[in-house]
């Protein structure tokens, strides 16, 4: 219970410090349209994104980061894909909102069925209103064989988040 939070906790912190480290492939920085939205996104293999120093002040009401895929129009009234945030914890209503971000690092798990090479834009989106708060395109050039499966990311790490282990000691 203590125990295997605490040690989930610091597998957590180690694989975020692994991120860190390698960072993957540079993307860029994320564009502030409104609420004060930034940071540097980094592709760190296929089904991994990572952003560096992610700020959002938590205005709006319902607000996501959002994928669009390659040959999708970028439109807020479009159609994409919700890309899953983690929560802070105790936050238990299986929400994908975002909250309020301060030069906080978040990894993104990207969704069963979904690779780094199926996203051509990244927004921080506001659904009731259709609105961008940010965003940043991911160019195809970072992908070895863009569009195939299993996609390649070209100088992506081998680093992966792992599941938590099961502690016969706690």
């Amino acid at each position: 219970t203590e125990c295997k939070m605490l040690a989930w906790w610091a597998i957590s912190f180690a694989v975020l410090l692994a991120f860190k480290e390698t960072r993957g492939v540079e993307v860029g920085e994320i564009q502030n349209i409104q609420h004060d939205v930034s940071g540097t996104l980094h592709v760190i293999n296929s089904t991994t994104l990572f952003i560096d120093n992610f700020n959002f002040d938590g205005g709006g009401r319902t607000v996501f980061i959002y994928s669009y895929r390659p040959g999708e129009e970028v439109d807020p009234r479009g159609v994409g894909d919700t890309i899953p945030v983690p929560q802070p914890q105790g936050r238990s209503d299986g929400s994908l909102r975002l909250r309020r971000f301060n030069d906080e690092d978040i990894i993104l798990q990207l969704p069963s069925g979904m690779t780094a090479c199926d996203i051509a834009e990244l927004t921080v989106w506001c659904a009731p209103f259709f609105v961008f708060f940010g965003r940043i395109s991911i160019p195809r050039d970072i992908f070895e064989n863009d569009g195939a499966d299993p996609c390649t990311v070209i100088g992506a790490t081998n680093v992966i988040p792992t599941e938590p282990p099961e502690f016969d000691n706690c």
